[in-house]
């Protein structure tokens, strides 16, 4: 780490340094490594226009140096300057005629102006007679193309390839998840980084391609494993920890989820989303003042975030401070007026406070924002038999049917059957209800918790306990 901060600093100073000699109008001159240095730099930050600065000036004073023409090419591909792209490398071939990475990158240009099938041809072109190094860097090459042509297959074997040759190396490493992602090649990907890492275990990029591999799979504990292993080897590896502690969270491993963001925050901190992550598990546990504290605290780095009040809502109501509450969910709407969740939870806040009027307005909003997820509309059919409008909880349900099905509103609609007296169009649908998820029973149960002594119910359900083989 100490050696580490020393060559940030070294980087910062180089920046300083060569910004204020440019904003004092003086002409710099730099060796080689120092300009590299620079691009990386400023490409790192997204500044491309100050890398396409720097380059400018290396080529001006080292203007046979094919380096810097392909620097430059490479970068005018990135940002998707063609035209220029083209033109650099040109340039560049005329000072480096047999240079590999020139014709690489040309390779990749034409498969961006859709001239796939060359591309592919240059690349074959390449293969033969070439070192190990160039040959990955082919096959990486080849990569991008069978990603454009939407080969996902092709786009996974050849980063394959790519490892066989050089197993360390990070753009492979970084490519071939995303192609095992597109081809769902979850089990292949296993087996190449468990290669990979039988000869280096130390390769914190394939342990963590193994843990979202097996996070695939459902093989959810090995994926903890694996994650976890690549950032206690590279400890600065901020996607290990945030990615490990985002799967403990989706696993209900609040604590667990906790311990890594809290490590990340240590690190990497302040950040708004770090602690908005922390807060969220704090809330899961139920501890509701450290959840308020970390709110405040992303508050003050970012107060256009509407996940935070959204949270912040949460843990008013979590208090019962509805009032409180209901002025967080608006400013989380206000900001971001697209979330069936954050209309639910106003929605919800105003029953507490005996608006109905308003509570029945956002239970709408919900519905219609979040039309097919049917929990919305079972939470506002479910509102409305609690307030014995059942007429309407049937209008709802009606509406519902034309953008989503679950058995939860299947429950809902036999309820609401049985409420208007039409008991035996409820009992079919409740016979529909079981067949379809009888795990769902505690819909039914919630709205009415009478149904569990009614004889006639507890007779067909106990019939369908026995028939699904449910213990």
């Amino acid at each position: 780490m100490d050696h580490k901060t020393k060559l940030d600093l070294a980087i910062i100073n180089l920046v300083a340094d060569y910004e204020a000699s440019i904003s004092g109008g003086k002409i710099t001159y730099l060796d080689e490594k120092q300009y590299f240095k620079l691009i990386a730099y400023y490409e790192n930050e997204c500044l491309f226009e100050k890398a396409l600065d720097v380059l400018e000036k290396a080529l001006v004073q080292f203007q046979f140096r094919s380096e810097f023409y392909i620097a430059k090419a490479r970068l005018l591909l990135n940002i998707d300057q063609l035209d220029h792209c083209e033109k650099y490398l040109d340039k560049a071939e005329a000072v480096a005629p047999y240079e590999i990475e020139i014709k690489i990158l040309r390779a990749k240009l034409w498969a961006e102006n859709s001239r796939n099938v060359e591309a592919l041809n240059l690349l074959d072109e390449l293969k033969s007679g070439c070192m190990d190094s160039d040959l990955a860097d082919i096959y990486i090459a080849e990569s991008y193309i069978f990603e454009k042509m939407k080969d996902f297959d092709s786009m996974f074997l050849s980063l394959s390839d790519a490892l066989k040759i050089d197993p360390s190396s990070t753009e492979a490493l970084d490519r071939i998840w995303l192609s095992a992602e597109l081809s769902r090649s979850y089990l292949k990907s296993i087996n190449i980084h468990k290669r990979i890492l039988d000869k280096d275990p130390y390769n914190y990029l394939a342990w963590y391609n193994l843990g979202h591999a097996y996070s695939c799979i459902g093989e959810y504990e090995d994926a903890i494993d694996a994650l976890e292993y690549s950032f206690i080897i590279n400890t600065d590896f901020k996607n290990g920890y945030l990615d490990c502690a985002d799967l403990c969270f989706q696993l209900k491993k609040y604590k667990k989820s906790l311990e890594y963001y809290t490590d990340a925050d240590s690190l990497f901190g302040p950040d708004s989303e770090l602690n908005l992550f922390i807060a969220e598990c704090y809330l899961k546990l139920g501890h509701i003042q450290k959840a308020k504290l970390k709110l405040f605290e992303a508050l003050k780095l970012d107060r256009y975030n509407d996940e935070l009040y959204f949270n912040l809502a949460l843990c008013y109501s979590a208090d019962g401070l509805w009032y409180r509450a209901i002025n967080a969910f608006h400013k989380a709407i206000s900001i971001e007026d697209n979330r069936e969740e954050y209309y639910l939870g106003l929605a919800t806040a105003y029953v507490a406070v005996d608006n109905d009027e308003k509570a029945i307005i956002n239970f709408k909003k919900a519905t219609l924002t979040g039309p097919e997820q049917s929990e919305y509309w079972v939470e506002f059919c479910s509102y409305l038999m609690r307030k014995g409008m059942h007429d309407e909880a049937l209008t709802i349900l009606d509406e519902a049917e034309d953008y989503t099905y679950s058995a939860e509103l299947l429950f809902c609609r036999a309820a609401c059957n049985i409420f208007l007296n039409r008991r035996k169009e409820g009992l079919l649908v409740l016979e529909e209800a079981l067949l379809e998820n009888y795990f769902s029973l505690d819909v039914f149960y919630n709205l009415n918790p009478e149904f569990t002594i009614d004889t006639e119910l507890q007779a067909l359900i106990r019939y369908y306990n026995t028939e699904l083989n449910i213990s």
